[in-house]
């Protein structure tokens, strides 16, 4: 008998459409809802300018009542925001567990189970309310909320007032500054909407597999994956697994009903996997399977009569795939095609981990300011986010390749980001730092010093040594039976003074180009004394270093060479060979 082929049918892709077709609409509403809220506050702000009583104006803004009255005024606009968002993910939710219970019952028909029923109206109560995330801490804690905002806005206007700007000055740094919350603020109402759609979806279409199997239809359910190179592995390896209705999916001591169903933010937020229902008495009649690939957009066939068998294929299919796909987040809009296309070019052809790691918190990078201009390139920890003229940096210097700087720069945000997904929780501290106590920036500093005394003993002759030992024994200084230890002495402990270090400095710029050495400079620069301040040609100037980990210098420099500078590359693993090998341990992490 011919074998059938374990895919998802034309009518399981046709509900999947249908409910990407419904996110899609609610990524513009809530973009609408948010851009909206956003020109209100700029209006309100700016409508004061236009008042006529400039004489008293000054005196009267003073006035706590009156800057108590105007961002009462700003709040009751974000409590609107509030409610609209609310609204907006409520009806979508909804949307969704229709989409879930009639797809399962039109998938049914077409696998020849002519069940129709209506949806329970207490399981439907039990999955948009009972069971849902909305209000638990981890969504809290995922971006900025409504009160946040509040406080944001309220304390840029106390800080305008104090500085005695105008109110149009400070309707544009609310328009501008306030970019990173207002963003933060929709991307987490669009987190929680696409993590509890996909639940409710996949909820539903649970309820509506068991109400089958009560009127007799002999069905069990299946996990599906999609097969591309940001699932979880977790997933991966629960994909093709069959239960019966009533027992969950295990994968690492974790249980589920269903996708998204963990409860656990790290196994739930943007799962893309779907319950499927199999009728029993087909599972038995497999020759392949065909699995979606979310990198290239397109079925694959695997050969395969087993799930075993099936996932050795598709781990070689992952391992030989060309053209992994790259997230930016919001980086696409905020450097258009162009640039995100150059970005996605470095990084498809960077080492996997490096990939890993940009894929792992590309969804909660942010660009401050994506029109600037200037010639400042930062990560700020207090917003969170990247300023740098993307113009700039795609040109490249003398010193760094093209687009370097973004991998540097983005490499202290994923720093960050690492650290509360994987270090100590602290939103104000790097992983490099808190990594084994600081294991990195002590090896860093160690290995720089092992440098320069390496440089210091190549200097140092041997033979000098010997004679001025034999010219002490001539004077009675010392004994002849001693000179063998002497000289081992004196060639294990040199002395490493800050001429020392200058002669470093000038040997490494006269052996490396620009290009080569311009990462270690900024890592040989803590150990520094001011005289070699920008040691190499390049770095931050000593007093930066004052009260600064250097591990999270490191930890960008390291990156960005990683992905885009291998000359740069090939000197860090010469001169910091351990402490790459603590950068990478940092990176094996990510999943």
């Amino acid at each position: 008998m011919m074998g059938r082929c374990r895919m998802m049918n034309k009518r399981q892709l046709e509900v999947q459409k249908a409910h990407a077709d419904d996110e899609a609409r609610l990524m513009q509403q809530l973009k609408k809802v948010y851009a909206q809220a956003r020109q209100e506050c700029e209006a309100r702000i700016r409508a004061l300018s236009a008042r006529t009583d400039m004489e008293n104006l000054q005196s009267i803004i003073w006035q706590k009542q009156y800057q108590e009255a105007i961002k009462g005024q700003l709040d009751g606009i974000l409590d609107i925001l509030n409610a609209d968002s609310f609204a907006t993910v409520a009806d979508y939710l909804a949307a969704s567990y229709e989409n879930g219970f009639f797809g399962t019952l039109y998938d049914l028909q077409g696998q020849g189970i002519p069940l129709i029923f209506p949806i329970g109206q207490e399981e439907a109560v039990m999955a948009l309310q009972t069971d849902t995330k909305l209000s638990q801490g981890y969504y809290q804690r995922l971006g900025e909320d409504t009160a946040w905002l509040k406080e944001s806005i309220r304390t840029e206007l106390s800080r305008g007032i104090a500085n005695g700007e105008t109110w149009n000055r400070m309707a544009v740094q609310i328009a501008k500054d306030m970019n990173s919350p207002f963003n933060k603020a929709y991307n987490n109402a669009l987190r929680i909407a696409r993590t509890e759609g996909h639940r409710v979806q996949q909820e539903a279409a649970y309820h509506c597999q068991q109400r089958a199997k009560a009127k007799g239809a002999d069905v069990l359910k299946q996990w599906d994956s999609t097969l591309d190179g940001v699932t979880r592995p977790h997933h991966l390896e629960l994909d093709g697994q069959v239960r019966e209705l009533d027992k969950p999916f295990d994968v690492a001591g974790y249980t589920a009903m269903y996708p998204g169903g963990f409860g656990i933010a790290s196994e739930d937020i943007h799962c893309r996997c779907v319950l499927l229902q199999r009728a029993r008495w087909a599972l038995s009649e497999e020759e392949y399977f065909d699995k979606w690939h979310g990198d290239k957009n397109e079925l694959v066939r695997v050969k395969a009569k087993t799930y075993n068998e099936f996932k050795k294929k598709a781990e070689d299919i992952l391992k030989k795939q060309d053209d992994q796909e790259i997230c930016l987040g919001e980086l696409e809009d905020a450097y258009g095609k162009k640039h995100s296309q150059e970005i996605r070019k470095r990084l498809r052809a960077a080492p996997e981990e490096a990939r890993r790691l940009w894929n792992k918190c590309a969804g909660d990078f942010h660009c401050i300011e994506p029109r600037y201009r200037g010639d400042r390139a930062f990560y700020s920890p207090a917003h969170d986010g990247v300023k740098l003229n993307i113009s700039k940096a795609a040109k490249g210097s003398a010193y760094q390749t093209p687009y370097q700087v973004v991998f540097h720069e983005y490499g202290h945000h994923a720093d960050y980001i690492l650290n509360r997904i994987h270090g100590t929780g602290e939103t104000k501290k790097a992983f490099s730092e808190t990594y084994k106590s600081g294991a990195f920036g002590r090896m860093l500093k160690w290995e720089a010093d092992k440098a320069v005394e390496d440089f210091a003993r190549s200097k140092v002759n041997r033979k000098e040594i010997e004679e001025r030992f034999d010219r002490m024994v001539i004077r009675g200084m010392a004994e002849a039976s001693e000179k063998s230890s002497y000289v081992e002495y004196a060639m294990k402990n040199i002395t490493v003074t800050e001429e020392t270090k200058k002669e470093f400095c000038e040997h490494i710029k006269n052996e490396l180009t620009l290009m080569q050495r311009s990462d270690i400079s900024d890592m040989f620069e803590p150990i520094m004394p001011s005289s070699c301040a920008y040691p190499f040609g390049i770095g931050h100037g000593t007093s930066y270093w004052k009260g600064r980990d250097n591990g999270k210098e490191g930890f960008a420099e390291m990156y960005s060479a990683m992905v885009d500078n291998p000359e740069s590359l090939d000197q860090i693993k010469r001169f910091f060979p351990q402490s790459f090998k603590i950068f990478q341990e940092m990176l094996e992490v990510i999943e």
